[in-house]
């Protein structure tokens, strides 16, 4: 992943996959730790806080660090911003819940259940990058999830 030369990187979650390229999970750790390194100081890495390898490795950066995850079980460091969402509810339709940014609410979010930390991702990062969020907000709202994108253009599903 060292071919890589990004300014800012979400990483969800990292688990052990690609078996035929690494040894085990300590190289692929290894690969990722190298990666978030990459990110330079004047960048941002937004990283999944629900994944424990994520968690473990974020502090490795040089960049600012903002994290997002589903609640508040596994607090992020002092002063690191994070991103969650409260009052999630379930239903036919889709998902509801309202996102914060560490204590402070920025909004109420309607958004399939897959799509809901994505949309987290996003919010995090166009903060970072001073997008007015009221129009992040309205436009994560507006875009279609994959299998909508691939219907619509005649792909089935």
């Amino acid at each position: 992943m060292w071919h890589y030369l990004p300014d800012t990187a979400i990483v969800n979650n990292i688990e052990f996959d690609h078996a035929d390229i690494y040894r085990d999970e300590e190289a692929y750790k290894f690969a990722f730790a190298r990666f978030i390194n990459l990110i330079p100081k004047n960048g941002v890495l937004v990283a999944g806080w629900d994944s424990p390898i994520t968690r473990e490795l974020a502090p490795k950066s040089f960049a600012p660090v903002e994290s997002f995850g589903y609640g508040d079980d596994t607090p992020p460091p002092s002063g690191q911003p994070h991103w969650h969402a409260r009052d999630v509810e379930f239903s036919e339709s889709g998902t509801t819940f309202r996102a914060f940014r560490s204590k402070r609410g920025v909004g109420p979010g309607r958004d399939a259940a897959r799509r809901r930390f994505q949309r987290e991702e996003t919010c995090s990062l166009s903060s970072r990058r001073g997008s007015d969020q009221r129009r992040t907000r309205r436009g994560t709202r507006r875009t279609r999830d994959v299998r909508q994108r691939e219907t619509a253009n005649g792909n089935p599903w």
